[in-house]
C-alpha cells in the first residue's frame, strides 16, 4: 500500500491554513452560524451536597448546631437547680 497517497499535499495544507487565518478570530469557531448555544447545567462536585456544601462545611455546621444544643441543655439544667 502506498502511504504517500494518504498524506495531504503541502499546497493543500497551506491553502487551508491561509483560508482559516483569513477569517477574523471572533468568527473562527461557530459550528452553526447564528447559534447562540445553550448553558450546560452545573453538576455538584462529588464532595458537595445539593446545596453546594462540602463535607467539611457540613461537619462544621453540625458541630455548631450540636454545640448550641449542648449550651441550651446546660443552661436549662443550670436554671433548674
Amino acid at each position: 500500500m502506498n502511504t504517500n497517497s494518504l498524506k495531504p499535499l503541502k499546497s493543500d495544507v497551506d491553502a487551508k491554513t491561509a483560508a482559516l487565518e483569513s477569517v477574523p478570530e471572533s468568527e473562527r469557531w461557530d459550528p452553526v452560524a447564528g447559534s447562540v448555544g445553550q448553558k450546560v447545567p452545573t453538576t455538584p462536585n462529588v464532595d458537595e451536597d445539593e446545596e453546594g456544601r462540602s463535607n467539611q462545611q457540613r461537619l462544621i455546621e453540625k458541630g455548631i448546631a450540636d454545640a448550641e444544643h449542648d449550651q441550651i441543655n446546660k443552661a436549662s439544667k443550670d436554671s433548674a437547680t
